[in-house]
Parts: C-alpha cells; structure tokens; sequence
C-alpha cells in the first residue's frame, strides 16, 4: 500500500485548510491529497453538487474522486423515495463508498469536516437515545475506521478497516467560525 495520500472528504472547508496549511509549509502533509465526494442520488440538486465538489478540488488542486451509491445493486438496498431514507441507512452507505475510494486511491486516512457543532448535535442525540458514558463522551478526534458489522454487508470493512483511520481536525472549531474563515477572498 502506498501511505502516502491523505484523502479528503467535502465540504470544501477541510480541504481548503489542508491546502493552505501545505502551501504555507506549516506541516508535513502526504505528497497527493484526494478530495472524495458521494453522491447519495437522493435529491434533484445531487449532480450539481457532485459537480460543485469536483470543481472545488480542482481549483485547489487536489484529485477529485466521485462516488455514487448504486441502490438496488447488492449489498444496497433499492432506491428509497425521495426524504423517505433513514440517516442511519444513508451513513453506511456513505461509508461504504468512502471506504471503497480509499481503497482505490491506496490510502489508509480520511479527514472529515465535523465540528464543534457535530459534536454537540451528536452528544444531543446520544443522550436522548439513552447511550452510555462512552456514547455521551461523543465524536473521537481519531479513530480506527473499524471492522464494521459482519452481519451487514453494506457496512463490513473486514480486517482491512483496522489499517485505516478517520481524522476530525475541526472538531473544536464552531460551524460558525468555518464559514467566516473561509469564504473565498475576491480582489478588490
């Protein structure tokens, strides 16, 4: 395997603070950044953004990689109605296609864009579905992607997702902060 790519994953926020970040030799970064981008084809604005996501790592120079949910293809389920997918269907789906990219770019990283906001929301969640200490203590900054569950097909990763991890870099930054942070400057 080749270790040296980080994969990045849109909104465009981390990426642009990654980028930045190596531009300005502030860290040691891999040599190739990969921006990946899942379109869940659930909503008619889905190809826009897709589109959106790939012009965005083109314009900071990172490779763009797509991809798509195939529902009704095996281990997906078929294609719900339009707002009728749960969130907890559409995130192993999510993963899937996130862990088949890694995969296909050779990486073993993946950094996200959660913030401080996720994490509040999640704490919020956890709490009203009764979770434990461990549950409540909310997102990990890092992680091990994990193995998933056998029994899933959609979300089994296998012995391979132990070699992998999930990095969160904004998780103490306000939502709020990141949009003000990052709006593309404009000459005057």
């Amino acid at each position: 395997k080749d270790n040296n790519r980080a994969v990045m994953l849109h909104p465009s926020t981390v990426l642009q603070t990654v980028l930045r970040c190596r531009t300005e030799g502030k860290v040691d970064l891999p040599g190739e950044v990969v921006s990946i981008h899942v379109n869940h084809g659930l909503q008619p604005a889905a190809r826009d953004m897709e589109n959106v996501a790939g012009r965005t790592a083109t314009m900071l120079q990172a490779r763009s990689v797509v991809q798509r949910i195939p529902w009704g293809t095996e281990p997906f389920p078929s294609l719900p109605a339009e707002g009728t997918i749960d969130e907890k269907t559409a995130r192993e789906a999510r993963y899937n296609r996130i862990f088949a990219a890694m995969r296909a770019t050779k990486t073993n990283v993946i950094a996200t864009a959660h913030h401080a906001d996720d994490q509040v929301e999640t704490v919020i969640m956890r709490m009203t579905r009764g979770s434990s200490s461990k549950g409540l203590a909310g997102i990990s900054p890092i992680r091990r992607w994990g193995m998933g569950e056998r029994e899933k097909g959609i979300f089994n990763f296998g012995a391979e997702g132990m070699n992998a991890w999930i990095v969160r870099p904004l998780l103490e930054i306000p939502k709020v902060s990141l949009s003000v942070s990052f709006v593309p400057q404009r000459d005057v």
